[in-house]
């Protein structure tokens, strides 16, 4: 079988000889060497299945409870279920079926493809008892229970603006996965003692009305879920992220505030607030591309405009402060150093071909001067 499934995945023998009587009696002194297009995890279930020490070598059920096996055995059931709420079911079947002792004389595959028969013909009240249970992939039923949850608490804009963004049942799917993580909904305990400093207060996020829908883990989110919460100021949230103990990872979260929406990609801390690279984008067109420090722009990072202009360049806190690049709507180039949000100093001045132009002089914002160009006449700055 280790063969087989050798020759499967790369077109070739694993061992070489002149003929099938020498390639028989090469076994058990040749090396097994893997193509480098085979994944280190195929590597290992062959060369477990290709033991020469015949008393290491695993028995076929040992071979079927792998994890690279039992993760394609969930896969296929899932698609064979197309996610139904049935699939539970099948997959403690299955997983009895893996816990049988070997002397089971019913193949693991045989048996798969029963289970999945099976489940065509289960009754409504055959499965009531069952849905309790938790399911391994995202359902539609509870997609939409979520997503109504937070329509009535008349933020039916909130829903809206995430479906458009991409939520679904298929992204969620792909997203998860771990599917050994089952998939429930709790509640959420909110966040409290946010940081603060003398000019910064990050509000507390309420626990109450707080629920999360996705992958659990000991009773803690873990693996890929959804989370509606609310601020204390009033400012309702759905975060689309992967979490790892509790606390979310990397994804995305959708607010609204003062009727407007705003999207953030990228990292968040265990205080969900940003720290790392991320994306932020609001419904007036403003974008910004970049490094964080909670929610201050902090390090390189491009910020676009409402009206078009675009700063790419140093940020401290929020604050244009370094060196960085500013295009005019025009489409022209000012290249200098900004200090407290203000222009200060000489900037290379270009054409938005990236022609040079000359140098501009400015002063607490405010253009002074400008320095003649390469053929030693004046311009005018725009």
């Amino acid at each position: 079988m280790g063969i087989i499934l050798y020759q499967m995945v790369s077109r070739q023998l694993p061992f070489l000889a002149m003929n099938h009587s020498q390639y028989i009696a090469s076994l058990q002194y040749c090396e097994l060497t893997f193509p480098e297009s085979i994944s280190n995890q195929i590597q290992q279930l062959i060369s477990f299945m290709l033991e020469k020490d015949q008393s290491k070598r695993p028995t076929i059920r040992e071979v079927l409870d792998h994890d690279l096996i039992r993760v394609q055995q969930e896969e296929i059931i899932y698609q064979s279920t197309n996610g139904d709420q049935r699939l539970p079911v099948i997959k403690d079947q299955n997983d009895s079926a893996h816990s049988l002792s070997t002397a089971s004389t019913q193949s693991s595959d045989s048996l798969l493809v029963h289970q999945v028969q099976q489940y065509c013909f289960y009754s409504t009240e055959q499965t009531s008892d069952n849905i309790t249970k938790p399911w391994y992939n995202f359902q539609q039923a509870g997609l939409d229970e979520f997503l109504q949850m937070i329509r009535d608490k008349k933020q039916n804009l909130l829903v809206d603006i995430v479906l458009n963004n991409g939520l679904s049942l298929v992204n969620l799917n792909k997203k998860a996965n771990n599917r050994s993580n089952p998939i429930k909904f709790m509640d959420f305990e909110g966040v409290t003692g946010r940081y603060q400093d003398q000019n910064t207060k990050y509000t507390d996020i309420l626990s109450s009305g707080g629920v999360y829908y996705g992958q659990q883990l000991k009773e803690l989110r873990d693996g890929y879920g959804l989370l509606y919460c609310v601020n204390v100021d009033g400012v309702h949230n759905i975060y689309e992220y992967n979490w790892e103990g509790g606390f979310p990872t990397n994804g995305r979260v959708t607010w609204i505030k003062d009727n407007k929406w705003w999207i953030y990609e990228g990292p968040l801390d265990k205080e969900y607030l940003p720290n790392g690279k991320g994306t932020l984008k609001s419904q007036d067109g403003e974008f910004y591309d970049g490094e964080w420090l909670r929610w201050n722009y902090h390090g390189q990072g491009k910020l676009i405009y409402q009206n078009g202009e675009i700063y790419d360049g140093e940020w401290i806190n929020h604050i244009q402060h370094g060196f960085g690049k500013l295009t005019k709507k025009n489409g022209k180039i000012l290249d200098g150093q900004w200090i407290n949000n203000k222009m200060f100093g000489k900037f290379l001045q270009f054409q938005a071909s990236g022609q040079y132009i000359g140098i501009v002089c400015f002063e607490d914002d405010k253009f002074q001067y400008s320095e003649e160009d390469e053929e030693g006449e004046g311009f005018d700055f725009l």
